[in-house]
């Protein structure tokens, strides 16, 4: 059985993400997402299911786990803002 499971990543910046997907680009779209300590291919089985059925499905690595970059400091994104100097 081939899968229909690609990988991407996005990069900027600040950051980058890594994500898989199946299934059509017009399909509705299904967004999987994993607690710790895992990472996005937790979800291939249940991709595969959906994708199979029209669902597009996409499993990012959250930041910090697999192809996502964790963040460089660790107070931003985490409720603080970094202080830029006077607004």
């Amino acid at each position: 059985m081939t899968s229909g499971i690609t990988h991407h990543v996005t990069e900027s910046d600040r950051h980058r993400t890594a994500w898989r997907e199946a299934g059509p680009v017009g399909g509705r779209l299904i967004i999987f997402l994993h607690g710790w300590p895992e990472l996005g291919l937790v979800w291939d089985p249940q991709l595969e299911h959906f994708a199979a059925r029209g669902w597009r499905c996409i499993a990012p690595d959250m930041r910090g786990y697999g192809g996502s970059s964790a963040p460089s400091d660790i107070g931003v994104g985490h409720g603080q803002r970094r202080d830029t100097g006077p607004p």
